[in-house]
């Protein structure tokens, strides 16, 4: 088990939680037209979830890698 990449892994995730609270508190106060906002949230939601991916990837090879 190797810490440093753990605590990297769980970083990586909270980064990712903390985009899509962020998305969520700050895209609808923006003023654009509803088939862009519908993109951006996709976009943002997407993103998020590739971050929140590869963290839990590096966390579980923190735990069980070499």
């Amino acid at each position: 088990m190797n810490v440093g990449t753990v605590a990297v892994g769980a970083g990586v995730v909270a980064l990712g939680v903390g985009i899509l609270y962020g998305a969520k508190r700050l895209l609808p106060r923006t003023e654009m037209p509803d088939e862009i906002a519908t993109y951006v949230r996709l976009l943002t939601a997407l993103f998020a979830g590739v971050v929140i991916t590869l963290g839990l990837l590096v966390t579980l090879f923190g735990f069980f890698g070499a």
